[in-house]
């Protein structure tokens, strides 16, 4: 009876811990962040693929629970995210292009609602297996030798004030912080 009853306690435990998704950021003041892989269209006509990253508001938890509120941050291909690919050994592989001036790279003002999600493309695999990711940043895939699979992983970086801060005159909504985006494994075929 005693067995039955610690496994009856032990079962929403083990549900909770299956719902957690192990490719998101640890959660900073209220945000986290993945990064992930969708094809372009559909598999066996074309095999590239969109890499995207996703913000999700998971709001603060306090002393009086978990707090529902709006993040405002600034988003910018060039100076808030830096990625980098890793073989199947973790040894770091050299970007095949180097990054190019950062001209016309543009910086948005984003707004997340309580419980709010935010998907942008920032890159994608063309059908050579190189991956290309914004602004100017490839990797071959192909040259790399057998050591697969490949990971993607990398940081994303907001602070304030910075030139054309979101208009939100609640200065706690403005985030700021580092997410480490941990590592995804890259589809290569």
């Amino acid at each position: 009876m005693v067995k039955w009853l610690g496994l009856l306690l032990l079962i929403p435990l083990l549900l909770h811990a299956a719902d957690e998704d192990p490719v998101w950021s640890k959660p900073v003041q209220g945000m986290r962040a993945r990064l992930c892989f969708m094809p372009v269209h559909k598999p066996g006509l074309d095999d590239r693929y969109q890499v995207y990253l996703q913000f999700e508001n998971v709001g603060v938890t306090g002393s009086q629970g978990s707090l529902p509120e709006a993040k405002s941050f600034q988003y910018s291909e060039s100076d808030d995210v830096a990625l980098g690919v890793t073989d199947a050994n973790k040894q770091k592989v050299n970007v095949t292009d180097p990054e190019i001036g950062q001209e016309g790279i543009c910086v948005w003002n984003l707004l997340l609602p309580p419980g709010g999600y935010l998907s942008l493309p920032v890159g994608w695999i063309y059908s050579d297996w190189s991956l290309h990711i914004l602004p100017f940043q490839n990797w071959d895939l192909t040259r790399i030798g057998p050591a697969r699979p490949h990971y993607l992983s990398g940081t994303f970086t907001s602070k304030f004030p910075q030139t054309n801060p979101p208009h939100n005159g609640d200065v706690r909504l403005n985030w700021e912080g580092t997410l480490e985006l941990p590592p995804i494994e890259i589809p290569v075929k």
